[in-house]
């Protein structure tokens, strides 16, 4: 389908139970704090999440739920923020954190909207928790040594319980990563996410 990406999902999102979040992020002291934290990849590889930021500067994570309408309609930027930073040190991967949903519902969210980048379940939602995450869509950018650089939402095109704009016109996550490579400090540490509430 051609149509925007607003006016296929549009019907969808009315329908959702919206929240924002409203607790306030947990800033991991360190990248021990996450060595105890398991999550396991759809191949059924156990790690901790301390090893999905291991060897990169920067790492983006994104709390998504396969059926969720406001996860499928940001497919499309969480493929384009992949292609663009990460070449430049910067790893992208999905949390899943519910255990409602199966092995197989996930892949097919993968598969269905082409994404590109690695999913992983929450094992006990341990770094959910961690983090703070209540909603999917929601993002959260990490340093080496595990502290939240930017938390929230990945731009403004919802911006608040069941509203969303024509298109977006503030761009959180990108604005982040691009003074962060720049080295220049994070202008706007954390904003308020609105999708699926993370049960």
């Amino acid at each position: 389908m051609n149509l925007p990406r607003y006016f296929f999902f549009i019907f969808l999102f009315a329908i959702i139970v919206s929240c924002s979040s409203e607790k306030k992020k947990t800033f991991l002291a360190d990248h021990t704090a996450l060595n105890s934290v398991l999550v396991k990849s759809l191949d059924g590889r156990i790690s901790s999440a301390g090893d999905l930021i291991k060897g990169h500067r920067v790492s983006v994570f994104y709390f998504l739920m396969p059926g969720c309408p406001m996860c499928e309609a940001y497919t499309l930027p969480i493929n384009e923020m992949d292609k663009k930073f990460s070449e430049k040190g910067i790893s992208f991967c999905g949390i899943f954190s519910s255990g409602y949903y199966s092995d197989e519902e996930i892949l097919s969210f993968r598969n269905d909207f082409k994404i590109n980048i690695p999913f992983y379940r929450d094992i006990d939602s341990k770094l959910t928790h961690s983090v703070g995450a209540t909603v999917t869509p929601e993002v959260f950018v990490l340093d080496s040594t595990a502290t939240i650089l930017y938390s929230g939402s990945i731009d403004n095109w919802a911006y608040s319980t069941g509203k969303i704009k024509m298109e977006a016109t503030e761009f959180f996550l990108n604005d982040a990563l691009e003074n962060i490579l720049n080295g220049k400090p994070v202008a706007l540490k954390e904003t308020k996410a609105y999708g699926c509430i993370i049960e």
